[in-house]
């Protein structure tokens, strides 16, 4: 990873034996981390909850990519919707 200058980004868990410092860095990163994380996770939560997304529906996997797509498009087209009621926006 080092080689290719990526950082990583995996959450910290922190101990007891952990000094101040130390647990005040790892907090601080997981912050920072857990916003980016709390997006992507606030997504799968709604898939696998509204959508029905807990499990692969078809045999195959040409057919579930398909699918999967296409629940993507509906949960796009009704978030949409949901923010244009928050912005008050009038349809054109």
């Amino acid at each position: 990873m080092r080689q290719h200058q990526i950082k990583p980004r995996l959450m910290r868990r922190t101990y007891k034996s952990d000094s101040p410092t130390r647990k005040t860095r790892k907090a601080n990163l997981n912050k920072a981390m857990g916003k980016i994380r709390g997006a992507v996770e606030k997504f799968f939560g709604t898939m696998k909850r509204s959508y029905g997304m807990r499990q692969a529906r078809y045999l195959g996997v040409l057919k579930n990519e398909f699918h999967v797509r296409l629940v993507a498009v509906v949960y796009n087209l009704v978030r949409a919707t949901n923010i244009r009621k928050d912005l008050n926006l009038q349809p054109t």
